[in-house]
């Protein structure tokens, strides 16, 4: 059906290609069809930049179509560890009573709750010793130092030696030194 223009209208085309009018009308085409603009409907089969598969999985009406079309499996898979097949045997983590190589006594100080348990498995005791020699028990006896006055076994006293007078001839003094040397030799401090 032929339709006689009413009004005239400037049409101008969008960036998608969709006419613009500058108030609201319907257009219809020249036979009474809705317009649709000049290029047909788009489709997935027409949308410019799609890829085959792209356009593929866009028509697929099923997960499997799709994964079909991309050639995927399917899985179930959680992404936990124990949705694995095939997975290691990881052994159970060991405690102190199940610790391979360790003896009874390093089971019992390794399990004590507190220090006295601890110290009751390895048999030890408890000290307030301060590392002084006086806070011992049963100590020896320790002798007092000897003194000169003291000491037995020592030589007896050498006879007295004289001052010498001021201004003593060379013979007195010789007499005297040569006295003290035979006390020292008597007593061992000088050789004989």
């Amino acid at each position: 059906m032929s339709v006689t223009p009413v009004k005239t209208l400037v049409v101008q085309t969008g960036d998608s290609g969709v006419p613009v009018l500058a108030e609201p009308v319907r257009l219809i085409n020249p036979d009474g069809t809705p317009f649709t603009g000049a290029s047909a409907a788009v489709t997935v089969d027409t949308l410019s930049g799609a890829s085959s598969i792209g356009k593929a999985v866009m028509k697929a009406s099923t997960g499997a179509g799709a994964r079909t079309a991309i050639g995927a499996g399917t899985s179930n898979f959680s992404g936990a560890y124990g949705d694995l097949t095939g997975k290691p045997t990881i052994p159970t983590m060991p405690t102190a009573a199940t610790l391979s190589g360790a003896t009874t006594v390093g089971k019992a100080v390794m399990t004590a709750a507190d220090a006295a348990t601890a110290r009751k498995a390895i048999g030890a005791g408890t000290s307030s010793f301060t590392g002084s020699y006086t806070d011992l028990t049963n100590k020896p006896t320790i002798p007092t130092a000897p003194t000169w006055a003291t000491i037995s076994g020592k030589p007896a006293a050498a006879a007295a030696i004289a001052d010498l007078a001021a201004g003593a001839d060379a013979a007195a003094i010789v007499t005297a030194v040569n006295k003290a040397f035979a006390a020292l030799r008597t007593f061992g401090v000088i050789a004989k």
